[in-house]
């Protein structure tokens, strides 16, 4: 997600809406092209187009959005490599 600013007012409107939608999981301001990596999960793609052309994108805070889609999991833990 790339917002279209970084005022105080653009950022809590963008906060508002991640608390409250249900598909978000994970969002993570990150570096780099993009403000903002959205972990999203919906039943299928026309509801993933709902959420992104008749809700993330209507907001005035977000200028673009770039999506990914996973086609399979091929590794995922939480165990740290620790000493």
């Amino acid at each position: 997600i790339t917002l279209t600013d970084h005022h105080a007012e653009t950022v809590d409107e963008f906060d508002a809406f991640i608390a409250a939608a249900p598909e978000v999981l994970e969002c993570y301001s990150v570096t780099g092209e993009h403000d903002y990596l959205l972990r999203v999960v919906a039943p299928g793609i026309a509801e993933v187009e709902e959420f992104l052309m008749h809700r993330l994108l209507r907001l005035r805070a977000v200028n673009s959005a770039n999506t990914t889609f996973v086609l399979r999991e091929k590794k995922r833990t939480t165990a740290l490599p620790l000493s």
